[in-house]
């Protein structure tokens, strides 16, 4: 539905944690470093493939399976 909206000519925005949709992402924009008053700073902006080698963000971290 997301891509239908696309090719439309509209730009879609969404607030996801579900890897599977920041893997079909055009772009990632992670926001942080932590939630609420912690945050608030651009951490990386870029595709999936950057942000799995971005190790600067807990996103990153995370994907890259630095967590897992």
């Amino acid at each position: 539905m997301l891509r239908s909206l696309q090719k439309l000519g509209n730009t879609v925005i969404v607030v996801e944690h579900e890897e599977m949709m920041m893997e079909q992402a055009d772009q990632i924009i992670d926001i942080g470093p932590e939630a609420g008053s912690g945050g608030g700073n651009l951490m990386f902006q870029g595709t999936y493939p950057e942000i799995l080698k971005n190790t600067s963000t807990y996103t990153g971290q995370y994907l890259g399976a630095k967590w897992r």
